[in-house]
């Protein structure tokens, strides 16, 4: 007689067989799948380590910039793993990303304030190992942030100098570090908006990548230094970024003006409102850990509806550059916005939700029951138009590049007078500041008479000319800078006659050195205005 299991075996091939053509369940997400991401991450990064660290495999042609959103968050993200379970793997992890930094201080640093998460992560690896070499070379950065003033240390870049201000008063107990942050963190009023939104390059702008991202730097350098202007900011800006995100988690970057009217559109990133010295900010992948961040910081139920996203995005804890609007091969930030898997976006994911797991009291998941309805200090729903008569009005800004592509404050009047069109083509009127229905002027032409044309080819193969109008005899001040505000190449310096003039840049630096594939900008300095053009260079 046949056994038992013989006789079930054709019975299971059978079934095996059915099941081959039913359709596959989907996965559910879990109610919190943080937990489990961090995980992957982490095992992902140490399966790609090269000598300790996990850099981005392209050549970003960057080293400061690509080491700062690989290696320094990934350095960060252990820091954080080790507050709340200090075994020795994290401690291993943050050692040898420390070294690395250490071992190549020089080429991973610029000397602005974009330094200051740098100085953050050696400092905090201070904190864990006690080892002097990452206090010195924190230290070196942290004076160079006391240093910086004015537009070098103001919105993100200030934030960024932030970061390693607040861990050395934390550590030291400095007041002249503490003196320094204050003025920074007091400075950001001036900018928000009345939305609750900050802008990225051009003032009146709402960008919904860089207020997440402030956000994040707010909660991080709260930890280690606090004021009550703080937490006005991030109330705010969590309120505008409530209304941004959908509740699929996913979000969005326009939406019809109040009222209705044809064709009119709010848009919440730079390169929407007509900023031409933008990029396209939108969907790239690490705003969704910056949103986490700060819902979870609020308790929010919107935590649930990002982290579910992020969920569904990653892969064998892995993230690409971007969940949607990829840019054209021709833009110069292709190359930073195409990478699938991308070390650069899952680095900074990975510091976010292990910023989120070390701020928790348990390791417990969370499922916040309910969303916040987005409300203003005062009590009243927000909306998105409105108008804060306390506001700083934002006719009265332009647009400046300096060395860090920062803001400036000049208190004249401004002139909107120009229909934008946006990145997609559709020609809408785009307002630009809190009062609904402001249309945008280019931040290049100013009614003093100064004017910056759009950069063309030159008349040499490869060169690029600038041409300018002076309305009067004056000293002017022409130069290249690169996108980390380096400056690059001095065009023109010194007095010209009222008239047309140009000037021709060759691609090379002021050694004589042909400058890298990138995004430039031409900044012309005249009669107290300051305005600039944006350069793609392509070798």
């Amino acid at each position: 007689m046949p056994s038992l299991a013989t006789r079930i075996r054709p019975i299971a091939l059978a079934a095996l067989a059915l099941c081959a053509f039913l359709p596959r369940p989907v996965d559910a997400t879990p109610a919190d799948p943080m937990h489990q991401i961090i995980q992957r991450i982490s095992s992902y990064l140490h399966s790609n380590e090269v000598d300790g660290v996990t850099p981005d495999p392209r050549n970003l042609q960057n080293p400061s910039e690509a080491n700062r959103l690989t290696i320094v968050p990934q350095l960060l993200a252990y820091y954080e793993l080790y507050r709340s379970k200090p075994i020795q793997s994290y401690h291993d992890d943050i050692v040898s990303r420390a070294d690395f930094l250490l071992q190549h201080f020089d080429e991973v640093t610029n000397r602005t304030a974009f330094d200051g998460m740098l100085g953050s992560a050696l400092l905090s690896a201070y904190e864990v190992t006690g080892d002097r070499r990452y206090f010195d070379k924190g230290s070196i950065i942290v004076q160079q942030c006391m240093g910086l003033y004015g537009w070098r240390n103001t919105l993100n870049w200030g934030l960024m100098s932030g970061l390693a201000l607040a861990k050395y008063y934390r550590l030291t107990g400095d007041p002249d570090a503490a003196r320094k942050l204050r003025e920074i963190i007091e400075s950001l009023p001036l900018y928000q908006n009345a939305d609750g939104s900050f802008p990225h390059y051009c003032p009146g702008s709402r960008d919904v990548h860089y207020t997440a991202w402030m956000a994040m730097e707010l909660i991080v350098i709260k930890r280690d230094y606090s004021c009550p202007t703080m937490d006005r900011l991030l109330e705010r800006m969590f309120a505008f970024l409530s209304r941004r995100v959908d509740p699929q988690g996913v979000t969005t970057y326009q939406e019809p003006c109040p009222g209705g009217a044809p064709g009119c559109w709010f848009y919440y990133y730079g390169l929407g409102t007509g900023c031409g010295v933008d990029y396209d900010t939108r969907a790239w992948v690490n705003e969704l850990g910056y949103s986490a961040l700060v819902f979870d910081y609020f308790r929010d139920g919107k935590y649930n509806d990002v982290i579910g996203y992020l969920y569904q995005l990653e892969d064998r804890g892995r993230f690409a550059d971007k969940w949607d609007y990829m840019p054209p091969i021709s833009d110069p930030l292709y190359l930073w916005a195409s990478a699938e898997p991308s070390v650069v976006r899952t680095s900074v994911v990975f510091w976010s939700l292990a910023r989120i797991y070390s701020d928790r009291e348990t390791a417990a998941p969370r499922n916040y029951a309910a969303n916040h309805v987005p409300r203003s200090s005062s009590g009243k729903v927000e909306d998105p138009a409105a108008r804060d008569p306390d506001a700083p009005d934002s006719s009265s800004w332009q647009f400046a590049l300096e060395d860090t592509n920062l803001v400036d404050w000049t208190g004249r009047p401004r002139d909107r007078g120009a229909d934008a069109t946006p990145p997609d083509g559709r020609p809408t009127r785009v307002p630009v500041g809190p009062a609904a229905g402001a249309k945008f002027e280019t931040a290049e032409i100013d009614h003093s008479g100064v004017r910056l044309e759009p950069v063309r080819p030159g008349p040499a193969p490869g060169a690029f000319e600038a041409r300018f109008f002076l309305p009067r005899e004056g000293g002017v001040s022409l130069a290249v800078f690169d996108a980390t505000g380096r400056r690059v190449r001095e065009l023109v310096s010194g007095s010209l006659p009222g008239g047309a003039h140009s000037a021709s840049w060759d691609g090379q630096d002021d050694a004589g050195v042909a400058a890298p594939s990138g995004v430039y900008f031409v900044r012309l300095h005249a009669a107290s205005i300051t305005m600039a053009r944006r350069i793609a260079l392509v070798r």
